[in-house]
């Protein structure tokens, strides 16, 4: 862990619901979120665990271009096994200006890389995070990708258990 990510302060807001359903012996650590993560300097965030050379695998291909497009997952049921998020340049439609977005790259259990460029994958994936810990994901978490209007009148992808 980065000196970066041991120095945040941790909000309410920047963490999931906690279930009080649970016990407290099952409650998990918060988990700040990934914005937070990646605006204190972190270069990505990643639930990834394996050696150096593995790990760099992991994180040079989820960063590269041979990933399967937002727009070619749409409808796809996904069994997220890792995920891996980091900053990209882009321009407002708006403003015409180059902003950071989160770019978000899910790993399915049977390898492929899945991208998008959506705040509805980034809260998705932040809710599983504080739901079932930022370690690899064993357990069933099967979700389809869902592409909706917001109220004003955009699209935006999330993700939703299938």
């Amino acid at each position: 862990m980065s000196d970066a990510t041991e120095k945040m302060e941790i909000t309410s807001s920047d963490i999931g619901p906690i279930d009080p359903a649970i016990g407290d012996s099952q409650q998990l650590a918060p988990v700040p979120s990934i914005s937070k993560m990646l605006e204190s300097g972190q270069a990505n965030v990643h639930n990834f665990v394996g050696d150096r050379e593995s790990t760099y695998k992991f994180v040079a291909t989820a960063c590269g271009p041979d990933t399967i497009r937002s727009k070619e997952s749409i409808d796809k049921v996904i069994d997220i096994k890792y995920y891996l998020a980091h900053l990209v340049e882009m321009v407002d439609r708006k403003a015409g200006e180059y902003q950071d977005q989160t770019r978000i790259v899910i790993v399915s259990k049977d390898g492929k890389y899945y991208s998008f460029v959506s705040g509805g994958i980034v809260s998705a994936i932040d809710l599983i995070r504080s739901t079932f810990g930022d370690v690899p994901w064993e357990t069933e978490l099967r979700h389809r990708v869902v592409e909706h209007q917001t109220r004003s009148g955009q699209t935006m992808l999330s993700l939703v258990p299938a």
